[in-house]
């Protein structure tokens, strides 16, 4: 009976280490299983797509990024220019508004309306600008202003 015995032994050495055996080989098993999924070539390239994507994206995130640094580099260094060209502009401008007026301002003077042929006539006395025949007299000595130089005169005839 010693052989009987022995497999009994042996029969619950394996009973008890079975359940320990099969669930280190489903363990296995599941995770070979695991693996395959992971080794497959459609994971692999739903993975690699999915890489690529988000390559993409962070690609044109940086592009924009660049591309507005690029922008403002740019413009940071052309507003010196716009800025001078813009002040030149402006006082060419202002130049042409001076002399227009300046121009103005000489045909309508005194000076200016001497120059086209006119005359500035006051009383001698009193220096005031006669402006009608009614604001002098007879025999009344004037002083005649022309483009170059003065006159001195007397009223002969008032004509109002």
């Amino acid at each position: 009976m010693r052989e009987t015995e022995r497999l009994q032994v042996k029969r619950a050495r394996l009973v008890q280490i079975l359940p320990a055996m099969l669930r280190a080989r489903t363990d296995r098993l599941a995770h070979a299983a695991a693996n395959l999924g992971r080794l497959s070539p459609v994971q692999q390239v739903a993975r690699r797509e999915e890489a690529l994507r988000e390559r993409s994206r962070r690609l044109a995130a940086a592009s924009i990024a660049r591309l507005t640094r690029s922008r403002s580099a740019l413009a940071s260094r052309r507003a010196p220019d716009r800025l001078e060209r813009a002040l030149s502009e402006r006082f060419a401008a202002a130049t042409r508004g001076l002399e227009h007026r300046s121009q103005r301002l000489l045909a309508l003077s005194p000076d200016g309306v001497l120059s086209r042929g006119y005359s500035i006539t006051q009383d001698a006395e009193s220096g005031v600008v006669i402006r009608s025949a009614a604001e002098t007299a007879v025999d009344r000595k004037v002083s005649i202003r022309l483009a170059t130089g003065r006159v001195g005169a007397r009223v002969e005839k008032v004509e109002p």
